[in-house]
């Protein structure tokens, strides 16, 4: 089904953010229930929903800025152990007053991941790959 007016550049675009985003969400999804009794996973998400609905383009920005671009090896070769023992001081210094928050929250968000066994891991990660995929090809 076509869209009159839009052109097949735009629709890939529109499809490619659709997905990213419903995959993301699924992915937050899939973390919480393993830990369901975290609390700040549950708040990240709802602030992922929050930015999705304000900016739908919001959640691919950054991911793709912060985590494509710097990543994207790393990503591709599947290697989770360098996430969960990367030190992201440097990631988040040019964030100025958010650096501080930023760094909290990642290091947040990556407990429960350094806490799953090795199966849901290597799920988290090839969720990652899925994301960092369609994100470049949104961008590029």
């Amino acid at each position: 089904m076509t869209n009159i007016g839009i052109s097949a550049e735009t629709q890939i675009k529109n499809q490619l953010l659709k997905t990213f985003n419903e995959q993301f969400m699924e992915f937050s999804d899939a973390i919480i229930s393993i830990f369901p009794d975290d609390a700040d996973l549950r708040l990240a998400k709802n602030a992922f929903v929050f930015f999705r609905k304000t900016n739908p383009k919001i959640i691919i920005d950054v991911w793709y800025r912060y985590v494509v671009l710097k990543y994207k090896d790393v990503i591709e070769a599947g290697d989770v152990s360098f996430f969960l023992e990367k030190d992201y001081v440097e990631d988040v210094v040019n964030l100025s007053e958010w650096s501080s928050k930023s760094l909290e929250a990642i290091n947040r968000l990556r407990a429960p991941l350094k806490n799953m066994n090795s199966e849901n891991q290597i799920t988290a990660m090839k969720y990652c790959q899925n994301l960092s995929s369609l994100a470049f090809h949104y961008w590029n």
